[in-house]
């Protein structure tokens, strides 16, 4: 399973508008993943490296995030109402108008 998910995780680096709700992608690996307008919605990151993705726009209300790390991630615009944050690692994220 984790062997599958490292061959999917380079398509997803470049798939905006994915609609990957509901989804777990726990101990992903995303770095640099672009992911804008993607419909994450009570999709499972936690334990997922997404640093330096680009998510404008991205639904991501009711995700859970618990530890994953979004430094230097690009969240303007993205909705993360009662997205799920304990321990994720926020620094110098963008957060620009985002809806927490």
């Amino acid at each position: 399973n984790k062997e599958r998910l490292n061959n999917t995780s380079s398509l997803l680096n470049s798939l905006p508008k994915i609609d990957l709700s509901g989804r777990s992608l726990k101990f992903a690996d995303l770095k640099y993943a672009f992911l804008a307008y993607a419909d994450l919605r009570r999709a499972k990151f936690d334990g997922a490296d997404l640093s330096g993705s680009i998510l404008n726009g991205a639904k991501l209300d009711e995700a859970e995030l618990n530890n994953a790390t979004l430094s230097y991630a690009q969240l303007n615009n993205a909705d993360l109402k009662s997205a799920q944050l304990n321990n994720a690692d926020l620094s110098y994220a963008q957060l620009n108008k985002a809806d927490l």
